[in-house]
């Protein structure tokens, strides 16, 4: 058996930002305003040597890629800021068996459990210091490795492997 205590925090959450089809937008975010701020450049360049046009027109897609890269890097915060808002103070205690896993989720006031079955996945990351399990594109289950409190990470990842066959992915590159 497997068992883990999490606490969610910040970095939780942009484990999910850099593992989502959030992370997709984000690069398409700055490559987006990178190529704007080139035009901007030049035609900012091309109004002091004397072209005739008008700057607007290409301020607004500026904003609007500005916008969306700050966006990008405010929704670790404020996913960390719901989460408090709706669970203060609260512990996730996580134990892994053959056919799923058993969330206890303990608070002030609080004490939800539930049971997940692994068929209910879409699918599992793992770098190395993180297991994200996912039970939608954008909703997963996220472990810091040292949050493993009986067994081990090696443990955890041939359970998941055995489990989730062809869903999980092992990406050792990847950090917090």
């Amino acid at each position: 058996m497997i068992k883990a205590k999490v606490r969610y925090t910040e970095k939780h959450y942009k484990q999910l930002v850099n593992h989502t089809p959030l992370l997709i937008q984000k690069i398409i975010s700055y490559i987006f305003v990178s190529v704007i701020c080139i035009v901007f450049l030049l035609l900012i360049l091309g109004k002091l040597c004397g072209g005739e046009y008008s700057l607007i027109p290409i301020f607004i897609p500026f904003a609007l890629g500005l916008f969306s890269i700050i966006y990008m890097a405010m929704i670790p915060k404020i996913m960390v800021k719901r989460h408090f808002q709706q669970f203060p103070d609260s512990e996730e205690y996580y134990t892994f068996g053959e056919d799923g896993f058993t969330e206890l989720t303990k608070g002030p006031g609080l004490n939800h459990e539930q049971s997940v079955n692994y068929d209910r996945f879409i699918s599992c990351y793992e770098n190395r210091e993180w297991f994200l399990l996912f039970i939608t594109r954008n909703t997963a289950y996220i472990i810091h490795k040292s949050e493993i409190t009986e067994g081990t990470p090696d443990e955890l990842r041939e359970l998941l492997k055995t489990r989730l066959g062809n869903k999980f992915h092992a990406r050792k590159e990847g950090t917090s």
